[in-house]
């Protein structure tokens, strides 16, 4: 899919004014906590037009050809620099194995189909790569289906 450059550098540039804290906070960043920041964004904002084979092409033409501080994949030969994120408060790299929750069933109802969301890695990660977007502009908190989700989700990618 043809997408203009200018497009990929300002998804860089939302997805690192998100994940950034506010002026006031910004002092308790270290310099390591903005590199790994800046890392993520720009591995999101272009990873994000990727398919998997093309984002380990993209996950060693970054490490080859550039001295970025990127995650460490030696304790799982499977795992891509996709499965990692920056750790709010302190700023290490983290798998997303690390914050999936497991489903309980509600005991009390059942519930629609269509409203069942198991937390695996991939929905955990689309969830805080839109948020971190949204935020941005201060959407009020309200209910959003799966489909809601995704739309807005890929919908922010190109606009």
């Amino acid at each position: 899919m043809p997408v203009l450059e200018c497009m990929i550098i300002t998804q860089a540039c939302k997805l690192l004014n998100g994940l950034l804290p506010s002026k006031e906070a910004k002092d308790q960043l270290t310099n390591k906590h903005i590199e790994r920041l800046y890392v993520f964004a720009i591995m999101w904002s272009i990873g994000a037009y990727l398919e998997l084979d093309d984002r380990s092409r993209l996950q060693e033409f970054l490490k080859t050809n550039f001295q970025l501080d990127m995650p460490n994949l030696s304790s799982n030969p499977e795992d891509t620099i996709f499965d990692y994120f920056v750790h709010e408060k302190s700023g290490v790299w983290k798998h997303w194995n690390s914050v999936v929750t497991e489903y309980v069933y509600p005991k009390d109802h059942d519930p629609e189909y269509a409203t069942i969301l198991v937390p695996n890695v991939d929905n955990i990660r689309t969830d805080f790569l839109i948020h971190t977007i949204a935020k941005q502009f201060q959407v009020k908190k309200i209910e959003f289906s799966v489909f809601d989700v995704l739309f807005f989700f890929f919908f922010s990618l190109f606009c």
